[in-house]
């Protein structure tokens, strides 16, 4: 019994590893599930015995490869102290960016989720589910803007959910930037600067 669940979840795995790979490479409407199987080396009935359709493998590809590594900056974006809430947001920003860059399977289920899923055709699962991740990090950097605001750094006239919408739509933004094939925006070299460009236009002077 022990063998047969170690087998299933081997198989399981290279059918993520087939679909990250496919998908990265042809986008997740182009790609079918006939050429997941076979670039896994198992048969179409395997994929049914894992996952309901792609929207359920796209799920698995996050919850495998993404969610454990960006899922603890995430908690702490939501937690910062209330004595230096800046330089700690700038300080995470910065982490979640160096490992979306750094780690090979962190970047390429962001890449999957945010530059390789055409919106217009997913299904509405997947769409479900990215709107789900972004409310997520919407939730938890509208609760770093509102431990900023209360330390008296926020722009007066700024509410921290306008902040938090604002930062969201930048950093999705650099991220696109960054998965572009020819042309992109290395992450590494100008985020930094783009990071603290937005921050000194929402932040007081004081």
């Amino acid at each position: 019994m022990r063998r047969t669940r170690e087998k299933a979840e081997q198989t399981r795995l290279a059918l993520l590893e087939s679909a990250v790979r496919l998908f990265a490479a042809k986008g997740v409407t182009v790609t079918t599930l006939n050429e997941i199987a076979s670039d896994a080396g198992v048969t179409r009935g395997a994929i049914y015995w894992h996952f309901n359709d792609k929207g359920d493998i796209i799920r698995a590809i996050w919850q495998t490869y993404a969610s454990p590594r960006l899922l603890p900056l995430l908690e702490r974006i939501g937690q910062l102290s209330p004595e230096n809430p800046v330089q700690d947001f700038e300080e995470i920003v910065r982490d979640m960016l160096a490992l979306v860059v750094g780690d090979a399977d962190v970047g390429l289920a962001v890449r999957i989720l945010l530059h390789n899923v055409e919106t217009i055709d997913c299904n509405i699962q997947i769409r479900h589910f990215f709107v789900e991740i972004r409310e997520n990090f919407l939730l938890a950097l509208t609760q770093a803007f509102s431990v900023i605001k209360a330390r008296g750094a926020l722009r007066q006239a700024i509410a921290p959910e306008f902040a938090a919408r604002g930062f969201l739509i930048f950093f999705t933004g650099l991220l696109e930037q960054h998965f572009l094939k020819s042309g992109g925006l290395s992450l590494q070299e100008h985020a930094p600067a783009f990071i603290d460009a937005y921050l000194y236009g929402v932040l007081s002077e004081g």
